[in-house]
């Protein structure tokens, strides 16, 4: 009979149990469970804020935010898949994604709005709390895309309405997201924002013209 017990990186709660995948929350939850979920990201915010910290502690989040430990690694599992959904967050408040038939100027706005956002203070800690999220194994690839499915749903939307027909949403990390994010790390925002996204909407639509030949 095979071994069932888990493994040793799995990650558990305070009480030594183990928080399966699937316990990972996504969805935007409403009523209670919104209002802690609020509390929970607001006290990680705090925290970056004030201390620097890419991706502070559960306990330490879990005392600001007034919750118990266990029900952040109930929902998040790990310090990083929680900075991630932080991130993710912010990103969504500060950066929407216009959808308006314009395909150019669709790319470009959202590219502004992102530099903009990088550029702000805290901006690239939160850049590098989706990174951290990104290479962590207990985190792993599979949670931060189910974090990053409400927005990757937002760029099909952007993308079917401007008649895209051969980019897809993930390309959008590599031609606008990638570079902002390496300007942010190497301090080198450009300062003329419009010029900076028109560029890097035109290389998506470029790309997006070359794939239908």
């Amino acid at each position: 009979m095979a071994d069932s017990s888990p493994t040793p990186s799995a990650p558990r709660d305070p009480r030594g149990a183990v928080v399966p995948a699937s316990a990972v929350g996504t969805a935007r939850p409403g009523g209670r469970t919104a209002r802690t979920r609020a509390a929970v990201l607001t006290a990680a915010r705090e925290i970056v804020a004030e201390t620097g910290e890419a991706v502070p502690s559960i306990p330490a989040v879990a005392e600001r935010a007034g919750v118990h430990a266990a029900t952040i690694y109930r929902r998040w599992r790990t310090a990083e898949a929680l900075m991630v959904d932080v991130a993710l967050d912010e990103v969504d408040d500060r950066s929407p994604v216009p959808v308006t038939g314009d395909l150019r100027a669709d790319l470009a706005t959202y590219a502004a709005q992102f530099i903009q956002d990088s550029g702000r203070p805290g901006g690239l800690v939160l850049l590098r709390a989706l990174a951290a999220g990104a290479t962590n194994p207990e985190a792993g690839p599979t949670d931060l895309a189910r974090l990053a499915e409400p927005r990757m749903q937002e760029f099909r939307r952007l993308l079917d309405a401007g008649a895209a027909r051969a980019l897809e949403p993930v390309d959008l990390l590599d031609l606008l997201i990638a570079p902002i994010r390496l300007w942010a790390e190497l301090g080198a925002l450009p300062e003329d924002v419009a010029a900076a996204a028109g560029r890097l909407a035109d290389n998506a639509m470029a790309v997006d013209e070359h794939r239908r030949v």
